[in-house]
């Protein structure tokens, strides 16, 4: 049996965890977020609300929000987006002006208008919005 000397034992896995590490940084340096809350004009917030987040080129990332009105998209690439945002009982969002930068976690909030002025939806829950 050979015997091997400490420093070669430990070689194998300190090139491994040095690959990994290398691997991930470049992604996470270039990949931006955005997040926010939705709410209607009166501020309750809206759970369930649909999201597309649509870049230039066609690819898509898609959210729900939460039961507080929250949402989250991660990992986006730089670049220009179109947002949709859809909810039962609201007139769809839509805003093409998003620009998502390397390394950027941007916060947008949405105030979504009832799809007939002046009628309130009975499933919105009052609660405190998201911050």
């Amino acid at each position: 049996m050979r015997k091997l000397n400490r420093r070669s034992a430990h070689l194998p896995g300190l090139g491994l965890i040095l690959a990994l590490c290398i691997g991930a940084t470049p992604r996470q340096q270039i990949a931006g977020g955005l997040s926010g809350c939705v709410t209607d004009k009166a501020g309750a917030v809206v759970a369930g609300a649909a999201l597309s987040l649509v870049r230039k080129n066609g690819a898509e990332s898609r959210s729900v929000t939460n039961s507080q009105g929250a949402y989250s998209l991660a990992g986006l690439a730089p670049g220009g987006y179109t947002l949709r945002v859809e909810a039962p009982g609201f007139a769809p969002y839509e805003n093409d002006q998003i620009e998502v930068h390397a390394g950027g976690r941007h916060k947008l909030d949405i105030t979504l208008q009832a799809a007939i002025e002046g009628e309130s939806n009975p499933e919105l829950q009052r609660l405190e919005p998201c911050n």
